[in-house]
Order: C-alpha cells, then structure tokens, then sequence
C-alpha cells in the first residue's frame, strides 16, 4: 500500500488550521484506501495497520468530517471524508481523491515518457559505440540495447562472468517473463543486479 501526498496538502488548512491529528490521520486513510479512495475500515482497523494510536484516529476521524469554508475545493462543504452509510459509525469516501489521483496519473505518465526519452537519447548518443550484443524487452513496447561499448564496461566489473551469454540469458528470461520486465530507468539497475549475483556464484564455487 502506498500513496502520493502532494505539496498542497501542507500548505492548505489542514495543516494550518489543525490539530495536526487531523493530517496525520488523512495521511493513513490515503495509503488505506482503495483505488477508489473507498476506506472501508473502522477506526481499529486503520490504527492497527497503521501502527498510530486509536485516540489520534479518531480525533482526526472527527475533524476531517467537519465541514471547512477555508478549503480550496468545496464539495461537500470542504469535508475531508464522508460516511459511506450515514446509519453507521465507520467507512469513509475520501472526497477529493478521484481529482488527485488524476493528477498523479497525468504526473507519472509524463516522469515515464522523461525517463523513456533521457534513456533513448543516451542510446542515440551512442549508437556508433559497436554492434548489440543482446536486446532486453521492457515494459510496454520498448526495447534496451546492449552494445558492444557496454559489454566491456560489464566485463571490467564482473571478470568472472560471461558477459555475452549472461546477457542472452537474461534477454530470454525476460522473453518469458514479460511480466517482470523493467522500465527504461531501471534496466542497467536490473543488468547489475544480475551480473553481481553471477560473479558471487562465481567466488563462491572457485572457494569450494
């Protein structure tokens, strides 16, 4: 479970205003909540699984169902959280969340296409740097090349390991796994990751 908190959240009233329970407590519900923003969840539950004490809870509970005439967007009088069955004591929508998590998706979409494009410019830039040596698939349709210039660089770090063939190996694994395949940021990540636990396997059967 986690959730994105925007800057927003500490310069509007909920943090000027207070208690500071009430954004302590609206930090859990948002990592709580479902994709619909639905907590579902009695006041125990959210303190059980967020280790903060019941009596922070529920103070914060209580003033987040207070209506707010100083909050930036008004629906629902700028409550915070409404009940989801007004004939019961527990269970909340967080009003605002559909409006942020939209935003949050528009924001991770466009850090992607940074990170695809700052990759594919490095790979442009070297482009004359030998023939690949593999093609790891990513995520999406996108693809990693390994190129001669970078083998060597693999080489250098891990002497035990052959480099070609262990980056076929993962080439083909990926194949197979589409799944776990990673992002354009994380594919020397993944390779690295990779290579290390070779060499260890290497040290550890020239010990025995």
């Amino acid at each position: 479970m986690y959730a994105k908190l925007f800057k927003s959240m500490y310069d509007g009233t909920l943090a000027t205003k207070g208690p500071w329970q009430a954004l302590v407590t609206f930090q859990q519900m948002l990592i709580v909540a479902d994709r619909f923003g639905v907590v579902d969840a009695t006041p125990e539950t959210i303190s059980r699984y967020t280790t903060i004490p019941l009596d922070i809870i529920r103070t914060g509970i209580e003033e987040l169902e207070r209506a707010d005439p100083d909050s930036r967007r008004h629906d629902h009088d700028g409550r915070r959280i409404v009940r989801l069955d007004p004939e019961r004591s527990w269970g909340w929508q967080i009003v605002n969340y559909e409006h942020y998590s939209k935003i949050r998706s528009a924001e991770e979409r466009r850090e992607y296409q940074r990170e695809y494009m700052r990759e594919h410019r490095d790979q442009a830039k070297h482009k004359d740097s030998g023939s690949v040596v593999a093609i790891l698939p990513l995520k999406g349709d996108g693809k990693f090349l390994v190129r001669e210039s970078y083998a060597k660089q693999l080489e250098a770090l891990y002497p035990k390991v052959d480099v070609p063939a262990t980056l076929l190996e993962m080439q083909a694994w990926l194949v197979n796994n589409p799944d776990r395949r990673k992002t354009m940021r994380g594919a020397r990540r993944f390779i690295g990751g990779w290579m290390a636990r070779e060499q260890e396997k290497a040290n550890g059967n020239k010990a025995r």
